[in-house]
């Protein structure tokens, strides 16, 4: 065997190093750790177990101490992973990059692991590649919650554990780059084609895992915090109101999760399943959906007259709303996308069925793909009609307040041309039609 040999070959074996001597055996001990596949993705899969290990220790004692508190409140088992502020803070596209890059990264190592269990685990290498995906895809994804839960409890740094993982991981995915980079320079494209896809991936990982590396030299999260400043002629924010008025919705302070399962609605279904709810038992919307922020959103994107637009009114609900729609979209093409999972699997079921399956466990990947495609299929779905009615109503809201605020300054010659007939069938009929078209949008 080559001394090279090992830089393409998927085994773990160590007899893959044939030097005797002692200087050239432990540079081809080196090499054979940090160049060849299948320790490297052993090397990688321990980093992310061990961090996965990090946060599940501290999940664990956060909860023991919960359920068991002790006498000493200033001990840094009482301490959480991410300090929570009372100020008011806004996410920066800092925070919001690093939210993405994440998000697309645990899709990604999703997406591979799924392919790498499709394709059968039949030989070691097979399996190992599986597990590596795995691995990354489980390990991303508890990043993904916990950057996500960042915002939520306010915090202006990342923990100390997930910034020396992303080091460590850029580390590792520059030496999987270098890897690849040296399998096109010694054997050019003669290796396995799995292998070539991997070294493709991490090509494309490495930027990212760059930018991770940078914030966690850093240190922030991108989240700003502010003191709250008294002012009573500002806007309301949705903090400050949520502390001035507790019967808010929850859905003002609702964590990503507790909107994506609408657990938010529970303790208003729950005492309404108890007794009869009265109006005050009802909350009040969200500040950020109320009719006066609306309608201050709504002036500010007004086209200016210099601007000459031909559809102020389009143009203006565009500028006030396209992250709405663009969401929305969004949620229509994932519903439409894995509707078409079960019937693409018709064939790999049937194939299992009559014993053509490639492996003994392929029944229960394909019962755990269509289980996971279901699961996402309903929450797209319901999150679509959901958020398309959220935006009509609040598209209808902010036209009415436009209209009735638009109304109060009509000059008496502009009475003429636009009777108080009129303009009830702007505010109930038009802007009903608008609300309306939001539901329908994404069918074309």
């Amino acid at each position: 065997m080559s001394s090279v040999s090992w830089l393409t070959s998927p085994e773990c074996s160590t007899s893959v190093i044939q030097s005797s001597d002692g200087v050239s055996a432990a540079i081809q001990w080196l090499g054979f750790i940090f160049l060849s596949p299948c320790p490297q993705r052993l090397l990688v899969s321990a980093i992310d177990v061990l961090f996965l290990l990090t946060l599940f220790v501290f999940s664990i004692r956060k909860l023991y101490s919960r359920f068991f508190p002790k006498s000493t409140p200033n001990s840094s088992i009482n301490k959480p992973l991410l300090e929570i502020n009372k100020s008011h803070f806004r996410a920066t596209t800092w925070f919001n990059l690093s939210l993405v890059l994440t998000f697309l990264l645990a899709t990604c190592y999703t997406v591979l692991c799924i392919l790498a269990f499709i394709q059968g685990t039949e030989s070691p290498w097979q399996l190992t590649e599986a597990l590596f995906w795995l691995v990354q895809a489980i390990t991303h994804v508890a990043i993904l919650i916990l950057i996500a839960h960042e915002k939520k409890f306010e915090a202006v740094t990342h923990p100390m554990s997930l910034r020396i993982y992303w080091v460590a991981n850029f580390v590792l995915v520059s030496l999987l780059t270098a890897s690849g980079v040296t399998h096109f320079i010694t054997v050019g494209g003669n290796f396995d084609s799995v292998m070539k896809t991997d070294d493709i991936v991490f090509f494309v990982v490495l930027p990212t895992s760059a930018f991770l590396f940078v914030v966690a030299v850093q240190g922030s999260s991108g989240i700003v915090v502010r003191e709250p400043e008294i002012d009573t002629n500002s806007r309301p924010q949705v903090n400050g109101t949520s502390l001035i008025n507790p019967n808010v919705s929850g859905y003002a302070t609702a964590s990503w999760f507790s909107k994506v399962t609408w657990h938010w609605m529970s303790p208003l279904l729950s005492k309404g399943y108890k007794s009869t709810l009265k109006v005050d038992d009802v909350p009040s919307l969200s500040p950020d959906h109320r009719a006066e922020i609306m309608a201050e959103d709504f002036e500010t994107n007004w086209p200016k007259p210099e601007e000459n637009s031909k559809n102020p009114l389009r143009t203006t609900l565009l500028h006030c709303f396209w992250k709405q729609i663009v969401f929305t979209g969004f949620l229509a093409i994932v519903q439409l996308s894995v509707m078409y999972v079960g019937p693409v699997l018709i064939d790999e079921f049937v194939n299992f069925t009559s014993g053509k399956g490639s492996s003994p466990y392929e029944g229960y990947y394909l019962v755990l793909i269509l289980l996971v495609a279901k699961i996402v299929e309903v929450l797209s779905s319901h999150h679509f009609k959901f958020h398309s009615q959220k935006l009509g109503m609040l598209i209808r809201c902010t036209v009415i307040t436009a209209l009735y605020k638009k109304g109060l300054r009509l000059s008496c010659s502009s009475r003429q041309a636009h009777g108080v007939g009129q303009i009830v069938n702007y505010m109930a009929v038009d802007a009903q039609q608008l609300s309306d078209l939001m539901v329908q949008l994404h069918s074309l």
